[in-house]
């Protein structure tokens, strides 16, 4: 069995999160999600059926797909690009591709070999709403 000291929890700033802030069909601007920001929690949200057959006592559950939510809280801070970015989607009210953006989710604990300064991550598409 491992000793406890040699586990380590990962914290949140062990987690660098960017959104590509650009408009569908404009040119990738990817920022930090950082400056003013206070709270950004992951919540994948996954969804299942479940089916239960005549001859089973208990239910059988299978993921059926996953209803990807980001809670967020931030001040609105003027020059912050990713705060002035969603404002402005909040403000016009923009909906449907026009209120999507993409979010990348890196994982600064978990680096990739052989590659300075590359690290594990994700990109998820998030539609923005208030």
């Amino acid at each position: 069995m491992d000793k406890e000291e040699n586990y380590e929890d990962i914290m949140s700033y062990d987690e660098a999160i960017y959104m590509d802030i650009a408009a569908p069909g404009e040119e990738s601007q990817i920022e930090l999600v950082n400056i003013g920001t206070t709270k950004f929690d992951e919540s994948s949200n996954p969804t299942e059926k479940s089916t239960q057959y005549i001859g089973q006592k208990s239910k059988t559950n299978i993921v059926t797909g996953y209803d990807n939510q980001f809670s967020m809280e931030n001040d609105l801070i003027k020059n912050v690009k990713v705060l002035e970015a969603l404002e402005k989607i909040f403000d016009r009210r923009l909906t449907g591709k026009a209120a999507q953006r993409d979010v990348f989710v890196v994982k600064l604990w978990k680096p990739i070999a052989d590659q300075a300064n590359s690290f594990e991550a994700k990109k998820i598409r998030v539609s923005c709403v208030m």
